[in-house]
């Protein structure tokens, strides 16, 4: 996995972590982010709309209430705040996903 320049001054700038802390957030976004699969109702149609407004993006993950938008070559391109109203039910997601990590473990 890489991270783009750019991605790295998007992340310092609306994340507010020190640039050597950018590779390990791009990880945690990977490994623990909302898929596209994952999604539902308007978070799902929400990121149909990032991946067709950025043509090289292939992988989008949620993360942190934030959009992770990540190449077909797994390089991070740009992070973009998440609206305010996808907020909660990215954190209901993120707590079914959490349950089931501990249910299948």
């Amino acid at each position: 996995m890489r991270v783009s320049k750019h991605a790295t001054k998007r992340i310092h700038e609306r994340i507010n972590i020190p640039k050597s802390s950018v590779d390990r957030m791009a990880k945690k976004a990977i490994e623990k982010g909302i898929t596209h699969q994952e999604a539902t109702g308007h978070l799902c149609k929400y990121m149909d709309k990032l991946f067709l407004s950025h043509k090289t993006a292939s992988n989008i993950r949620v993360y942190n209430h934030k959009s992770f938008l990540f190449s077909s070559n797994m390089t991070l391109i740009t992070v973009l705040e998440l609206p305010n109203n996808l907020k909660k039910i990215a954190d209901k997601l993120n707590e079914r996903k959490k349950r089931n990590e501990v249910q299948g473990n």
